[in-house]
């Protein structure tokens, strides 16, 4: 069962760090970004993963800008920050070469 769970959660990892550089990756080529998307994405994974979280906290007492205010640029890097602590979860794949 708790392996079930480790997979589960492993899966759950790569998809959230999918779809956050698929957005990364947009706007790297086109310099659209789907700001509503992205900041949907933002605030789930704050809420959802106490890593985020914590970081995201500890940011916000040096500097808080709302959402609305924020750059394009502002927004891609905090998604690049969640893609940072999510692919910090993910176990050593090069221990298993």
């Amino acid at each position: 069962m708790n392996n079930e769970k480790e997979i589960y959660d492993k899966a759950s990892i790569i998809k959230d760090i999918s779809e956050r550089k698929e957005i990364i990756d947009k706007y790297n080529l086109t310099g659209f970004l789907d700001r509503q998307s992205a900041i949907d994405k933002i605030l789930k994974l704050r809420q959802t993963d106490k890593h985020v979280a914590a970081t995201t906290a500890a940011r916000l007492v040096v500097s808080s800008v709302p959402f609305d205010q924020a750059s394009n640029e502002s927004i891609i890097a905090e998604l690049q920050m969640q893609v940072g602590i999510l692919m910090a979860k993910l176990p050593d794949q090069s221990s298993k070469k």
